[in-house]
């Protein structure tokens, strides 16, 4: 059954920095202050209004998951995915900067092809940084890789985005 949203969000630009774990509650502060402006029938995040007022949040955005990850490996890894909302934000906010950078099962997709695609990215490519970025359900499909990557000892990082 589809229902329409009351409210809708639309996020122009965010600045999360730096995460700041604060006792049970993860807090990030805002170098740039969203501030809600209204628009016909929607709400824009308007960054232009600065403050650093730590605001809770229960989880980190997986938007701003990807582009940390950017950062941290300077856009130079090999980024692989399985199906689903997981593998169009590793798609959209990851900067990459060369062919073959990106590797996801398109058309039709299998879900589950992320965790084997990144053991096969690094073994081909063994001084490269291999991110598997998957979504929970996409990688509970090939969780028994976990052993093969411990056997092997395969340098794989595993994002996980929960959705």
């Amino acid at each position: 059954k589809l229902k329409s949203a009351s409210v809708r969000l639309v996020y122009k630009y965010l600045d999360y920095s730096p995460l700041i774990l604060d006792s049970h509650h993860l807090m990030f502060r805002r170098t740039s202050m969203a501030a809600i402006t209204t628009s016909p029938g929607a709400f824009y995040i308007n960054p232009s209004h600065s403050s650093s007022i730590p605001i809770p949040i229960l989880s980190i955005p997986p938007q701003y998951a990807i582009q940390l990850l950017v950062e941290l490996t300077k856009g130079k890894a090999i980024i692989t995915t399985g199906v689903g909302q997981h593998q169009m934000w590793a798609a959209q906010f990851y900067k990459y900067k060369k062919p073959r950078q990106f590797l996801t099962s398109g058309g039709l997709g299998a879900m589950g092809f992320g965790l084997p695609a990144a053991i096969g990215a690094v073994v081909a490519n063994p001084n490269a940084i291999v991110v598997d970025v998957d979504g929970d359900g996409s990688f509970m499909m090939n969780l028994q890789e976990l052993a093969t990557i411990k056997a092997e000892n395969l340098p794989v990082k595993i994002v996980i985005l929960t959705q």
